[in-house]
């Protein structure tokens, strides 16, 4: 499964990388979504993943993330 992320100009412009430890975690207290799900590197809030994706994701601590991005 792929999975945008969103919100990275508002959690300091984080640009991913292959040796990020990448940890996803729900935020059921967002104000905006409550679907919501936290993108952590290294336990550092960096991004969300997209609104289209979260509802999907009903356990994100048990994925594998793999690293793939479509940025050029």
């Amino acid at each position: 499964m792929e999975i945008q992320v969103v919100g990275m100009k508002f959690r300091n412009h984080h640009v991913f990388s292959e040796s990020d430890v990448i940890t996803l975690e729900r935020e059921s207290t967002n104000l905006y979504d409550p679907f919501a799900i936290k993108v952590l590197v290294n336990n550092e809030h960096v991004a969300y993943v997209a609104r289209e994706y979260n509802q999907n994701l009903l356990e994100p601590s048990k994925l594998e993330v793999k690293w793939k991005t479509n940025w050029y």
